[in-house]
């Protein structure tokens, strides 16, 4: 077989004509033999730094959900406190027969909830 003979099932893009190479090879240029196929070579800085970019978009996001979460933790306990508030007075705690619902509720099945 030829050089540049490369099964269909192995080769999903067009191949372009080799380039001849020049008398000095570049830094950190690599030979991949006569296999054939295309390899794109990444730099590790290249790599590193994308990597960087992506953790630092992730923390980013990150601290924004926190944020959001910080900010809207007083919201939900003055909205958990009311419900609790009216569960306290639909089920009274010395009304018989209603502590399992007043636990679903956290509150305390055996005396009121403190103001």
């Amino acid at each position: 077989m030829s050089e540049n003979f490369i099964p269909h099932s192995a080769l999903r893009v067009p191949r372009l004509p080799r380039r001849r190479q020049r008398r000095g090879r570049r830094a950190g240029a690599r030979d991949h033999g006569s296999e054939g196929g295309m390899t794109i070579e990444r730099s590790p800085q290249f790599t590193a730094a994308a990597t960087d970019q992506a953790q630092g978009a992730k923390q980013t996001e990150a601290g924004k959900i926190l944020e959001a979460i910080k900010t809207n933790v007083p919201k939900l306990a003055k909205l958990r406190r009311q419900v609790q508030l009216a569960a306290d007075q639909a089920w009274p705690w010395r009304t018989p027969g209603v502590a399992t619902i007043r636990k679903a509720f956290l509150l305390s099945p055996d005396r009121p909830m403190k103001d």
